[in-house]
C-alpha cells in the first residue's frame, strides 16, 4: 500500500518514528489504529446516547434479573 502525505508530516512521521524506535510504517498503522477506535468509541457513543430518554427499565429489573438467571441452566454468579 502506498500512501502520500505533506512533506511535512512525512518529516514529522520520521522523527516520532526514530525517537520511538520502530517504522515509520508502523507508526503509520498505529495512528490509523488509534483512529479507528476513537471512530468506533464515537460512534458508540452516538448510538447510546440516541437511546437515551426513549428506554425504560421496570423498577424490579434487578429482581427479574436474579430470577431469570436462577432459572437459567448457565451460572452467572
Amino acid at each position: 500500500m502506498t500512501v502520500n502525505v505533506p512533506d511535512d508530516i512525512g518529516k514529522t512521521a520520521e522523527q516520532v518514528a526514530k525517537q520511538a524506535g520502530k517504522s515509520v510504517s508502523a507508526l503509520y498503522a498505529e495512528a490509523i489504529e488509534a483512529h479507528v477506535k476513537a471512530l468506533r468509541r464515537k460512534q458508540a457513543i452516538e448510538a447510546i446516547n440516541s437511546l437515551i430518554g426513549k428506554t425504560y427499565v421496570v423498577p424490579d429489573f434487578d429482581e427479574q434479573l436474579k430470577k431469570m438467571r436462577r432459572e437459567s441452566d448457565r451460572d452467572f454468579e
